[in-house]
């Protein structure tokens, strides 16, 4: 669901019977959902081999596939005297929940770690406060491994 309540995804997993059940959903590093339950469904739906017993435990992982795109760097409007006073503000567009390094370089050589952090959402805006006073530089993002 998205921030005002609308369903964006749905997917209903498990057999055709009805004595499947889900008993642990929780979040992963990567902004996916781990799910375990258990299932007495024979083959059907999305349950491809037939039950092995009384209940079968059944673990899924749900992870967005965004992950295999790479961030995207994009400076904001700015103004020279903002950039003088507080630093170079630029956002990251990314994976939510996941983590990314936001690096710097003034010669695209050499890269030092500017800033880590966790995406709360798909955007998030930063500001480089030493670029007050340095010479032009570049920037990068990648997700940590």
């Amino acid at each position: 669901m998205n921030s005002n309540g609308q369903r964006v995804w749905q997917v209903s997993l498990g057999g055709t019977d009805e004595d499947d059940n889900l008993e642990f959903m929780i979040p992963t590093r990567d902004g996916g959902l781990l799910l375990a339950g258990g299932s007495n469904s024979g083959i059907g739906g999305t349950k491809t081999v037939p039950n092995l017993g009384q209940e079968d435990m059944w673990i899924v992982k749900l992870a967005p596939d965004a992950l295999n795109t790479p961030p995207v760097l994009r400076s904001t409007d700015q103004s020279t005297a903002f950039l003088r006073t507080n630093g170079f503000r630029f956002t990251l567009s990314g994976v939510s929940h996941a983590d990314y390094v936001i690096e710097r370089s003034l010669d695209c050589v050499a890269w030092l770690p500017l800033t880590t952090n966790r995406l709360g959402s798909n955007e998030m805006c930063f500001v480089d406060p030493s670029a007050t006073n340095l010479n032009a530089a570049s920037y990068r993002a990648r997700v940590v491994p």
